[in-house]
């Protein structure tokens, strides 16, 4: 019998679950991505277990979660702190959550006298759950709220050790801005023709198909997503959006 619990609408998962779906979907993509069908195959669990799983639909037992690990020749060790570190925060159980993320080198979450903030990653996305408002960054003021938001939730994946989560949340701004200067979602040739507009200095636009590259690469597995990738990524989507939301708009 599959030892899983359903997620209710108002069941929000707590950091130590969302953490552990998170570095389930990384492992898989480090693994050219294999399919549910297969991942079903090799555990003996049904696609639909899988899929729960990893979309995180539902919270795994140790069982599956073992299992799964074990077909994707991932770190068992690792994989069970995130486990029970999961379940020592649905049971309550602070120090020992504490004394796990210490473990892990997760940051342990922060609260003040107004509210407590968790940064939460799922592959792609980043949650802030139950968090006081987020300081002001100018580039609202200028740049698309969602996109602005993104980097936002990208630079807090950082903090938390989610590179890859950063370099996809990195590389899908860089294709909503081709989209939206209306040069297609193709990102290396709407960077290239973003330099032939001169909205991007030449430099500019190669570096960002480097970057593009490299976070590509790191989504497929083909690469491991490092914190210096990151952190260029970063460094460029910021400068990115300056450029074509601040720059040429206020010189228009």
């Amino acid at each position: 019998m599959e030892q899983m619990k359903d997620l209710s609408d108002s069941d929000e998962p707590t950091f130590g679950e969302s953490r552990l779906v998170s570095e389930l979907r990384e492992l898989r993509l480090s693994r050219s991505e294999p399919s549910y069908r297969l991942l079903a195959d090799r555990t003996g669990r049904s696609p639909s277990t899988i899929n729960d799983v990893l979309t995180g639909k539902r919270v795994p037992g140790w069982p599956v979660v073992r299992d799964l690990v074990s077909a994707l020749d991932g770190d068992l060790d690792h994989f069970q702190k995130l486990y029970e570190l999961g379940r020592s925060e649905r049971l309550n159980l602070a120090g020992r959550a504490d004394e796990l993320k210490s473990e892990l080198r997760l940051p342990v979450s922060t609260t003040t006298t107004d509210s407590s903030t968790q940064v939460v990653s799922h592959g792609g996305s980043v949650i802030i759950q139950s968090g006081a408002p987020a300081s002001f960054n100018p580039l609202v003021m200028f740049a698309p709220a969602d996109l602005v938001t993104t980097y936002e939730a990208a630079c807090l994946a950082y903090a938390s050790g989610a590179y890859l989560a950063v370099l996809t949340m990195v590389r899908s701004i860089v294709e909503a801005v081709c989209v939206r200067t209306d040069v297609g979602p193709d990102s290396m040739r709407g960077l290239a023709l973003l330099a032939k507009r001169e909205v991007l200095p030449q430099a500019v636009a190669v570096r960002g198909m480097s970057i593009v590259r490299r976070a590509s690469a790191a989504i497929h597995g083909s690469e491991v997503a490092s914190p210096v990738d990151a952190a260029a990524a970063l460094a460029y989507v910021l400068t990115l959006l300056s450029l074509v939301y601040f720059i040429n708009e206020s010189g228009s």
